[in-house]
């Protein structure tokens, strides 16, 4: 599938006739819940580690090409969109979803890490907000996502559909704004945008854990309960390449993620989190090592690793904006 994205877009970017390009699902319901990270682990396990590097390098390059793409890019999500499905749609101009969303990248609690640029576009946000949807995987709503700038405009079931039209014309920013349909809601990020920041803008991974013990609310408890059955090594690695790529571009942040896959995804939590998630699906999954002081990260950050890099800077590419704002 990422193949045959690039080529489609290498093609219509060369191509006059086409002056925008949308990109739905073929599957009611659901946008994209990710690769098939259950063929990772399989050759993770068979020692075919190269097919891994050479699919998170393409998938990455894909990503990197649609922040720089030449034409605006619309992205319509209806339903599921998590893990690579943010990849083929929070890098794009226009981010359009209905109230059915389910938008996550739920990473940590399958012994992986947020990528396909996640350390940039929830890098953007302000650092508690970020640091949330990175460590717990928190499942946003069509108001959490408008609100943070993932998603940048919310329509009704019935437009959702007309969009999906090749006659619609969307290259004008004026044009969708007049099909944005207001929501009364307030989402759980605005609702909780203070308790976010007081618990996660924090310096330590182990802070936020004690801000949340403190803070004693049921949103507190719900938030430490979900961090405790995830990986804790995911957890240590993501709050650290959360740190390392703040204020770094797409490309770099790319690099970076290119780097930590080639570790992670021969790691026994890696494993362990696919096979209690997708494999036997038991939900029960065992994490060594079990603590948060016990996990290494220097062993899985190698400075010196020698990658093939991802690609150029995303020169073109603008931050999510906060509140809908359509850029």
């Amino acid at each position: 599938m990422i193949r045959a994205i690039r080529r489609v877009l290498d093609m219509f970017a060369e191509e006059e006739r086409v002056r925008c390009i949308s990109i739905a699902s073929a599957v009611p319901n659901v946008f994209c819940a990710g690769g098939d990270i259950r063929a990772v682990r399989t050759a993770s396990l068979a020692g075919r580690h190269d097919e891994n590097e050479a699919f998170f390098s393409e998938e990455y390059q894909l990503n990197l090409l649609i922040a720089n793409y030449p034409k605006p890019y619309m992205a319509l999500i209806d339903g599921i969109c998590m893990g690579g499905g943010m990849g083929l749609s929070v890098h794009g101009r226009h981010r359009v979803v209905t109230a059915s969303l389910k938008m996550a990248m739920p990473e940590t609690s399958i012994g992986y890490f947020p990528d396909v640029g996640a350390s940039y576009f929830l890098g953007q946000l302000p650092l508690g907000l970020g640091n949330f949807l990175a460590l717990t995987g928190h499942s946003m709503s069509a108001e959490d996502a408008m609100y943070c700038g993932l998603a940048n405009l919310r329509v009704s079931s019935a437009t959702f559909v007309s969009l999906m039209l090749p006659t619609f014309d969307f290259t004008s920013p004026s044009s969708l704004t007049a099909l944005a349909m207001p929501s009364t809601k307030v989402g759980h990020l605005e609702m909780h945008d203070k308790d976010i920041e007081q618990c996660f803008n924090v310096p330590r991974l182990g802070d936020i854990f004690d801000q949340l013990r403190r803070h004693q609310s049921p949103w507190s408890e719900q938030t430490l309960a979900m961090l405790k059955k995830s990986s804790p090594t995911s957890l240590v690695l993501t709050f650290e390449l959360m740190r390392r790529c703040r204020n770094r571009c797409l490309a770099e942040c790319l690099d970076n993620e290119l780097k930590l896959t080639r570790k992670i995804t021969r790691s026994a939590d890696f494993m362990e989190g696919v096979r209690a998630a997708l494999v036997e699906k038991d939900k029960k999954p065992s994490w060594h090592p079990q603590q948060l002081s016990d996990v290494d990260a220097s062993a899985y950050f190698d400075d010196e690793a020698q990658l093939p890099r991802v690609g150029r800077r995303a020169l073109n590419h603008s931050p999510p904006k906060r509140n809908g704002t359509i850029n």
